[in-house]
């Protein structure tokens, strides 16, 4: 298994492994920017690349001071959204693809791991928000199946205290749709709001009906979420 028993932080031991002589696509990096991976990849030995994200002026300027700082000057930034079917039809793919932190803000994600599918032809890095079968804590306690998922629209009240609980325990506060009250509702085209907690057997089904082999999974972020290296069928 790529990076051995290390659980944290997985993925800085994967995106080395896998993007050596890969050209690289990075989907969604540049919420709070710190955690974009085409620095990473850089220092790898990434041929060629790309930050795909819907952000505005302030995070992309964030993001090129970063790769200045980084001495990187030949790379792609790419306005847009993933769920966008015109994006992936003008986009070249990439040997890897890097997408975390983006799944459970997507209203249709099995349609949002089509898109990545149509940007990777080698390896797909996924990282996602993921929940236990058995989340108890002082707000109560919640039980899901192995490949289940919580619609958080759906959710209950009881619920959402768990669920705030539960992301509490990582410092992770303030969260728009469940201890925080969307002004406008729930509306498909924001991407703001945490739409889903999958548990991770839930994750691993969508990659398969998305046309990707899962080859490993990891937990990371204290077990609050999993990272997937996939292949493409």
């Amino acid at each position: 298994m790529p990076g051995g028993a290390i659980m944290e932080p997985i993925r800085q031991q994967w995106i080395p492994q896998a993007v050596a002589g890969k050209s690289f696509i990075e989907v969604g990096g540049l919420w709070g920017v710190v955690n974009e991976q085409v620095t990473t990849a850089h220092a790898a030995g990434a041929t060629s690349l790309t930050q795909i994200d819907p952000g505005g002026e302030d995070l992309w300027e964030s993001f090129r001071q970063r790769c200045s700082a980084a001495q990187i000057n030949d790379y792609k930034c790419i306005v847009g959204d993933i769920n966008d079917p015109a994006l992936t039809a003008a986009v070249e793919p990439a040997d890897v693809v890097h997408c975390s932190g983006v799944l459970y803000h997507c209203p249709h994600p099995l349609y949002t791991l089509q898109q990545l599918r149509r940007l990777t032809k080698q390896t797909l890095l996924l990282g996602c928000a993921t929940i236990p079968e058995r989340v108890a804590n002082t707000a109560g306690e919640l039980r899901l199946e192995s490949g289940s998922a919580l619609f958080v629209p759906a959710t209950s009240p009881s619920q959402l205290s768990v669920l705030a609980h539960y992301m509490a325990e990582v410092g992770a506060r303030h969260i728009p749709g469940i201890d925080q009250v969307l002004p406008d509702g729930w509306r498909v085209t924001d991407y703001g709001p945490w739409w889903w907690y999958f548990t991770p057997r839930f994750v691993e089904s969508l990659l398969t009906l998305a046309g990707f082999r899962v080859r490993y999974m990891s937990p990371y972020w204290c077990s609050h979420a999993t990272y997937y290296w996939a292949s493409p069928n």
